[in-house]
């Protein structure tokens, strides 16, 4: 049998309040589920980005989140 390769997504996030909900949302309902996501937030973003990333990443491993 033949295995799907592993994929990971990655998405630097600055300032993506009002797009990131959707993003991850729809990236969490692919049909394909052999794959990781990695979220780059901006330390310097000025919305709250970082905390919605974060809610979601307690809901589910395939998040990651990384602080540049």
């Amino acid at each position: 049998m033949k295995k799907d390769p592993k994929v990971s997504i990655i998405i630097p996030v600055y300032n993506a309040e009002k797009y990131i909900m959707q993003l991850i949302d729809s990236l969490l309902n692919l049909n394909y589920n052999n794959y990781k996501i990695n979220l780059i937030i901006d330390k310097n973003s000025k919305d709250k980005s970082e905390k919605i990333a974060r809610n979601f990443a307690k809901q589910d491993k395939k998040i990651k989140i990384i602080l540049n």
